[in-house]
């Protein structure tokens, strides 16, 4: 065993004979920053969070330790903990060598939280010049940058964060040699939060847009259908299946000619648009799951079975989460601005969602950054309509949404539906 490692030690480490020799005495010691290899093609490990990892506590608050019983990989995790008053929590590595392209990247970690609703701010930050300039990955900011809404009590859960997630400073991050790691509580007490591998992923090399719309309103027939159709863009319709053929609700011929024709997948949103974070209809949720999928399949709607939207985007139970995967292959909520490819986690895909007060500049924009990021970028839309488009019942301005649509086109990104990304880029 002490050859073989010796042997791959020599390899990477011909002309640094200093660093070998480091290497040799310490078994257990994080050589991320030693390992790592800006080839365009390949993961770029920044740290696994082994010994010797290199992170310090630079702010007096907190607390920072190597947490030995709780990890996903290797044998321990980075903890930081808050005092519980406010006051941010920071710690930092500096001086990484070599220094780190994040260009063209994503970052991906994970990560676990002890309580997610005490947290009003966590980020990891990152500089080439000392902080003098600075990019930063929001992870969570006061509930404006959700994706830690997505997570967990107590649990460890995969997190990716695009640039597109970033603060857009114009900063080199082509050379990166410094990071921080920055987490304040809400002064309503203390709340931990452990770190475990942080990494660097290829970006898919080109945006994807996919269009999703909810709960069946017949609106998307008779409105967003033409407008889509004007340049063959297809889309998912997740639909409550004990709706359809109701009053002002999408027909099955209707659903059968959005498939067929138009090539849309008809995807389940369960038999009753049930909450599935409601401990209170536990006794319902298998079957809520398994007959709405057994419906699309009974009546042909294969296309789009096998994926789902989870009612009101909850999905805060252990019991209703496993039954999703049991029939299942991904799942879709209505939070977290962009998806990265590939998913952090294709049970809880994440999304821009529509309302009534998006305007067509705000999905413009973040088309422009999936382009340039390589982003999936799911919109949610529910019924369109020709006016008085408000949230009650979830509608959009078909005005607005044409010139979405119209702005989509002429940007020129691919545009998939959901069955269509699993298929040909996640499975």
């Amino acid at each position: 065993m002490l050859k073989k490692k010796s042997v791959i030690l020599i390899f990477i480490g011909i002309g640094m004979i200093s660093s070998l020799v480091v290497i040799v005495g310490f078994e257990n010691t994080d050589f991320s920053s030693i390992l790592i290899e800006n080839n365009p093609k390949s993961e770029v490990k920044i740290s696994g969070f082994e010994k010797n990892h290199g992170f310090f506590k630079e702010s007096i608050a907190g607390n920072l330790e190597d947490d030995l019983l709780e990890f996903v990989n290797g044998k321990q995790s980075l903890k930081i903990t808050t005092n519980g008053d406010g006051e941010e929590v920071i710690i930092k590595k500096d001086n990484i060598l070599p220094k780190i392209d994040f260009d063209e990247r994503f970052l991906k970690t994970w990560i676990k939280i002890s309580d997610v609703k005490k947290i009003s701010g966590l980020k990891i930050s990152i500089s080439g010049d000392n902080f003098d300039s600075f990019k930063t990955y929001w992870i969570h900011k006061n509930n404006t940058s959700p994706s830690a809404i997505n997570f967990r009590n107590n649990q460890w859960n995969p997190l990716t964060i695009s640039l597109t997630q970033t603060d857009h400073n114009a900063v080199n991050i082509s050379s990166i040699d410094s990071i921080s790691i920055s987490l304040e509580d809400k002064s309503t007490g203390s709340v931990s939060v452990w770190f475990d591998e942080l990494s660097l992923e290829k970006n898919y090399d080109k945006g994807i847009l996919t269009f999703t719309f909810d709960d069946a309103p017949d609106t998307q027939y008779t409105n967003a259908l033409p407008i889509l159709a004007k340049y063959d863009f297809s889309a998912t319709s997740y639909v409550p299946t004990n709706w359809i053929d109701k009053s002002d609700r999408l027909s099955t011929n209707e659903l059968k000619e959005l498939q067929d024709v138009y090539g849309w997948d008809v995807s389940a949103h369960t038999l009753n648009h049930i909450d599935l974070s409601n401990s209170k209809y536990e006794d319902q949720f298998e079957k809520e799951l398994y007959q709405s999928k057994q419906f699309l399949l009974d009546n042909g709607f294969k296309k789009g079975a096998d994926h789902f939207a989870y009612p009101f985007g909850t999905f805060d139970n252990d019991f209703s989460m496993q039954l999703v995967k049991k029939y299942y292959k991904t799942a879709r909520g209505v939070i977290g601005d962009t998806e990265t490819l590939p998913v952090a986690d294709q049970y809880r895909l994440r999304v821009m969602y529509i309302s009534n007060f998006t305007e067509p500049i705000d999905v413009s924009k973040r088309v422009q950054d999936a382009i340039e990021n390589g982003d999936w970028l799911i919109l949610v839309f529910h019924g369109i309509v020709e006016s008085n488009a408000n949230d009650r019942h979830a509608t959009y301005l078909k005005s607005d949404f044409e010139q979405i649509v119209d702005g989509i086109y002429s940007k020129g990104i691919q545009v998939m539906t959901i069955s269509e990304v699993y298929n040909k880029i996640l499975n």
